[in-house]
């Protein structure tokens, strides 16, 4: 069997948000928003790490006594265009988001998928040029976190 090995796209950005990574994909302005877990999965897919290895290394991290599968979650990613899959390990040169702080597990899922244009119609500032206004700040989903507005 050969071994894969997964990048994230170089068509996302990424931000660690109160322990949950939100990811923008840029070509078609999606929100994707991923628990502690899944978090710390994004952060494993630097390009020289087959499943096994980001299964191993989710295991350790949170000391389970079973190692977690996260094929299906993986899938997600590359169905989204997420994340890239090789036979080889990539080279890159983006840095890796941090990883959540590890406090408790849960089974790693995507929480949240949104497209930008949704998120925005609660902010009108985001996108208008004006200067951040304020009303964002209530919710770390809102335009202030995707845009850098706040």
């Amino acid at each position: 069997m050969e071994d894969i090995y997964y990048m994230r796209s170089e068509t996302t950005a990424s931000r660690l948000v109160l322990g949950e990574m939100v990811i923008v994909s840029l070509p078609d302005g999606e929100m994707t928003v991923l628990n502690e877990s899944a978090s710390a999965v994004w952060a494993f897919l630097n390009g020289d790490k087959t499943l096994v290895e980001v299964e191993q290394a989710l295991q350790s991290r949170y000391d389970l006594q079973i190692q977690p599968s996260l094929s299906s979650l993986i899938a997600s990613f590359l169905e989204s265009n997420l994340v890239l899959a090789g036979s080889s390990p990539f080279k890159s040169d983006r840095l890796c988001p941090d990883a959540p702080a590890a406090t408790s597990y849960e089974e790693p899922m995507i929480m949240a998928k949104e497209l930008l244009e949704t998120l925005a119609g609660g902010c009108p500032s985001a996108f208008d040029g004006q200067p951040w206004t304020g009303d964002c700040r209530s919710d770390y989903m809102t335009c202030d976190v995707i845009t850098g507005a706040g």
